[in-house]
């Protein structure tokens, strides 16, 4: 079983002392116990330091509503392999709150090894209070609260995920609103994303090579 947590050393970053100061120098921590009594990593009773990163904590709040008192770290391990997938906050030169990831894996001696870091999201983000997941197969998942800038990226990404589906569906044949689901999700996220001129092309393409497509769509009914 592992504990992680975040320590702001208050030796290595004055800010640490203030709950005004920013950006605080974060370290963010790791144990484990494998007798559920017994607390020890890499011959440490204390845990060891996976990352030590910026992060904006409390002030000001993220989004402008969560004051990030923590809330920035997170861990799942992968039930195939043992390996342990860390996500933390990381604040960038710019200011930009993002989330990075580190596996940690069996050094072969009884300790661990921390691998090397890389953000979740590229580009520039917002984002706070990960969740990690690993499936059976070590496909490694992050879920995380982004701030309003983030909302159109998350959008494009989804729109993206949903267009090779949607592409291939013949809207004519279609039996039931489920036969449409890539489609319909297609065009939501076009929308939410405000890409309103792709969204309207998309529906004239539809109408166009598919006569009767973009009114079926609106039919659930007729389903």
């Amino acid at each position: 079983m592992y504990s992680l947590w975040q320590v702001c050393p208050s030796a290595v970053n004055a800010n640490c002392n203030t709950i005004a100061g920013n950006p605080k120098t974060i370290n963010y921590m790791l144990n484990r116990t494998t007798d559920g009594s017994t607390w020890t990593l890499n011959s440490s009773a204390t845990g060891i330091v996976v990352a030590t990163a910026n992060s904006t904590q409390p002030n000001p709040k993220f989004g402008t509503v969560n004051a990030l008192l923590g809330g920035v770290n997170h861990a799942a391990v992968d039930p195939a392999t043992g390996d342990l997938y860390y996500v933390y906050g990381n604040r960038d030169a710019s200011g930009n709150n993002r989330l990075a990831i580190r596996r940690v894996f069996d050094n072969g001696s009884g300790g661990v090894t921390i691998g090397s870091e890389s953000f979740v999201v590229a580009g520039t983000v917002q984002a706070a209070l990960p969740s990690v997941a690993v499936t059976d197969d070590g496909v490694v998942g992050v879920f995380y609260r982004g701030s309003t800038c983030e909302r159109t990226r998350i959008h494009e990404r989804l729109r993206d995920y949903y267009r090779p589906v949607a592409d291939s569906i013949d809207v004519g044949s279609a039996r039931t609103l489920g036969d449409l689901s890539p489609l319909i999700e297609q065009y939501f996220h076009t929308v939410r994303a405000e890409h309103y001129e792709v969204a309207l092309l998309l529906f004239n393409v539809e109408e166009r090579e598919r006569p009767g497509g973009v009114k079926r769509l609106g039919s659930a009914e007729s389903l």
